[in-house]
């Protein structure tokens, strides 16, 4: 196939084609730039023009998906037939993010034929298919020349979607929700379920002579590119919220992050410092967002509670002191009305309480990554952070902002070159021994606060008994201003009482507590496992086992604080 310049002017088109149809807006997104990854098993041609035209895009990744077992990567690599090939082929290498070789159930000898070599050939083109929102196809329309070429591929394709009815546009199987997460962790089997779900994108370039790009017409191909596009559009919906999020003394703040995951005398291993300069931006966004969201949602929260409160005391006040004065009406109207205002805008407009959870969980995922980075370790990119019945995809954007991150440089290195001694005093005391600190004294500032919002509503509802029993008495007249007082008692601390039980209802200081002291106790189990200095294949399994147990306690916090909203049980 010629290399011209019409050729790469097409496929330039293409990928063009590609991003207007991925919804990413013409204008761009400020906060948002467009980056794109190019999955390619870089053979001659196609492969190579693709890969190399998408990498002169800035921010641009590859990710190579070579059909031999990585102890045959010399075989795959003696098919190229010249010496510039070889070379090319290596650069390419060299330069990608990350390698995925053929899994070992796909049985392919070393010594085998181009032909014997058939399965790894078309495990790779599907493996190309699964990990891609969009598949640029150069191809001239002839059959292909061998197993698992173009042709064989689009067949394929066509075919899936023939015989799929009606796909869901949220599936939660599609390429774009999977993409890139066998970069880390090996790719699976290929699996016709997954492989069966809606996309990718299909848009073909004829190189002889090279036409205009143009989108696949297959059957389906509407479904197919509507259920890629809602999901993209999803993702950059929600990255682009978050990406906007301001910081304040955003040096200071990243500063702490920084010393917090690991003090200075750990940046002095450059492979560590790479480590942290890639984790700790992100972290920090994460990490201040969720903490901005959090106190947003508390405090409309009490002044929600404070609204309605005060609301039924200048009713009272109204009844009881000024009847006359019939401007309190007003208001106790215009408390009421903010009551239903601060709902509607912290569940519609504001979402703090959603932002709160999944900017916290993406910020304890970056911090868990970080330490499994330092150790060689591989963090679990296959996740789910949930979303609504309305929006069951609204969070998938978490995983490619967490993917983004991992996609900067620094898994390249496998076996960390620190010793044991070094790795494990940052485990133990800046990854286990810091969050044993923070569960340990959150728990005793939950329960604090517990203490004192009973202490609260014990006084409160004291003070409420006291005067229902002195007006019973009839001490004094019944229209004496003593009266009047105590009946404003009786009516307006129960609004009070109310409040203040609608802020343990939403807290709930006292189960939260003992939840983080269950943590920090089951984290000092943990570290009375192993020795002073373990080897780094323990220390790597310490590292995976409490990154295992941390994730399934912030899902567990997320599945009960994001089922909380706004609501006022006065």
């Amino acid at each position: 196939m010629p290399d011209s310049a019409e050729l790469r002017k097409a496929v330039n088109d293409a990928i063009e084609l590609a991003i207007s149809e991925s919804g990413y807006p013409e204008a761009g997104l400020p906060n948002t730039p467009l980056r794109l990854t190019v999955v390619s098993a870089l053979a001659e041609g196609a492969d190579r023009v693709v890969a190399k035209e998408v990498l002169e895009r800035k921010g641009s990744n590859l990710v190579c998906v070579l059909p031999v077992a990585q102890e045959n990567l010399q075989v795959y690599r003696d098919d190229f037939p010249s010496a510039d090939s070889q070379q090319e082929f290596d650069q390419l290498l060299a330069d990608a993010w990350q390698q995925l070789y053929l899994p070992p159930e796909i049985k392919v000898p070393r010594d085998a034929t181009q032909e014997q070599r058939a399965d790894g050939y078309l495990w790779a083109g599907k493996e190309v298919v699964r990990n891609s929102d969009v598949l640029i196809a150069i191809w001239d329309g002839q059959p292909s020349r061998g197993v698992g070429g173009t042709a064989d591929l689009i067949r394929w394709m066509r075919q899936r979607d023939a015989g799929r009815s009606e796909p869901s546009p949220t599936s939660p199987q599609g390429p774009a929700r999977r993409a890139l997460s066998s970069a880390l962790l090996g790719p699976p089997a290929a699996d016709e379920a997954v492989l069966a779900a809606p996309g990718p994108l299909r848009i073909i370039v004829s190189p002889k002579p090279v036409h205009d790009p143009t989108v696949d017409e297959g059957p389906l191909w509407d479904a197919a590119a509507a259920a890629v596009r809602e999901r993209l559009r999803g993702d950059l919906k929600g990255l682009d919220e978050f990406n906007r999020k301001g910081v304040k003394d955003w040096e200071r703040s990243a500063e702490q992050t920084m010393n917090d995951l690991a003090p200075a005398r750990y940046r002095q291993y450059p492979r560590l410092d790479g480590i942290l300069k890639q984790i700790t931006p992100h972290l920090n966004r994460a990490d201040q967002a969720a903490i901005i969201a959090q106190r947003g949602f508390v405090s409309w929260a009490y002044i929600l509670f404070g609204c309605t409160a005060l609301a039924t005391v200048i009713a009272a006040l109204q009844a009881v002191v000024f009847p006359g004065l019939w401007e309190l009406t007003i208001v106790e109207l215009a408390l009421i009305i903010a009551s239903v205002a601060i709902v509607r805008f912290e569940s519609v407009w504001k979402n703090n309480n959603k932002h709160w959870f999944v900017y916290r969980f993406l910020a304890e995922r970056l911090r868990t990554t970080f330490y499994l980075l330092a150790v060689g370790g591989s963090p679990e990119t296959d996740f789910d952070v949930g979303g609504t019945s309305e929006e069951p995809a609204r969070n998938d954007w978490v995983q490619r902002a967490f993917m983004a991150v991992l996609a900067e440089g620094a898994l390249k290195q496998e076996e960390p070159p620190e010793g044991p001694e070094t790795l494990s005093s940052l485990i133990r005391e800046y990854w286990m021994g810091g969050q044993i600190k923070y569960f340990e004294r959150t728990s005793k500032k939950l329960m604090r606060r517990h203490h004192a919002v009973r202490k609260l509503v014990s006084c409160v509802l004291g003070a409420t008994i006291v005067a229902a029993v002195l007006h019973s008495l009839r001490i004094w007249p019944f229209h004496s201003g003593d009266t009047q007082a105590l009946i404003m008692c009786a009516i307006g601390l129960p609004a009070v009482v109310a409040a203040l039980s609608n802020v343990r209802s939403l807290r709930e200081y006292a189960r939260h507590s003992f939840r983080y002291a269950r943590m920090a106790a089951v984290l000092h189990r943990y570290l009375e496992k192993f020795d002073d200095e373990p080897d780094i294949k323990d220390l790597r399994q310490l590292a995976v086992e409490v990154s295992a147990l941390l994730t399934a306690e912030t899902n567990g916090w997320l599945l009960e604080v994001s089922a909380q909203s706004l609501e006022d049980h006065t």
